[in-house]
């Protein structure tokens, strides 16, 4: 019993190194950015991020010959953020225990959104009713030939900023000493 908790603590010590955590950033953009990009360049009709959501790089339907590579990348993404979760709740956990659960629960199941998604392929086999209240036509004019209409432009703009706040939880969170943790335990 003692040898597991030895390991999980050199485990858990070695996930939580900044160089260790910032190779899986790299190797999540690789896997993110870089099989998106891969697959939009050979995407058969003109792939325009603004305008064209995500998700038409990892549909059968509308990317036949490549979905999968853009499948891949974000499921080995997914895959690479989960010592994420852990090292967020470990270093809020110093201030806010509860609060750090949570937040941690809930990054792992964003992440296990996102790995679902890439093995969920839309069908559109089915007719969806259309709502179109007449309270919402002036906002819908008004933004519609805007770049902000467009889905594509926001999950763009989100997976970026996701990106960015990994790397700043990386970089800008102040190195945790070794001691700290344990010598609360031990009191």
């Amino acid at each position: 019993m003692q040898a597991f908790v030895l390991d999980a603590t050199f485990l858990s010590s070695m996930l939580y190194r900044k160089s260790t955590l910032g190779i899986l950033l790299v190797l999540i953009f690789l896997s993110f950015f870089g099989t998106l990009t891969l697959t939009a360049s050979m995407f058969p009709q003109n792939y325009d991020w603004r305008y064209r959501v995500i998700s038409n790089l990892l549909s059968p339907r509308d990317n036949p010959d490549w979905y999968w590579i853009a499948a891949v990348g974000l499921g080995l993404s997914g895959v690479l953020m989960l010592p994420f979760a852990g090292y967020l709740g470990h270093s809020l956990g110093m201030v806010a225990p509860r609060m750090a659960k949570v937040t941690a629960a809930a990054f792992v199941l964003g992440i296990i959104t996102l790995i679902c998604a890439c093995v969920v392929f839309p069908q559109h086999t089915h007719a969806t009713p259309k709502l179109e209240p007449s309270w919402a036509e002036p906002i819908r004019h008004t933004l519609r030939h805007s770049v902000f209409w467009n889905l594509g432009y926001c999950e763009w703009t989100g997976a970026t900023g996701i990106f960015l706040f990994l790397c700043a939880a990386v970089f800008f969170t102040p190195a945790q000493a070794q001691g700290t943790a344990s010598s609360r335990t031990e009191v």
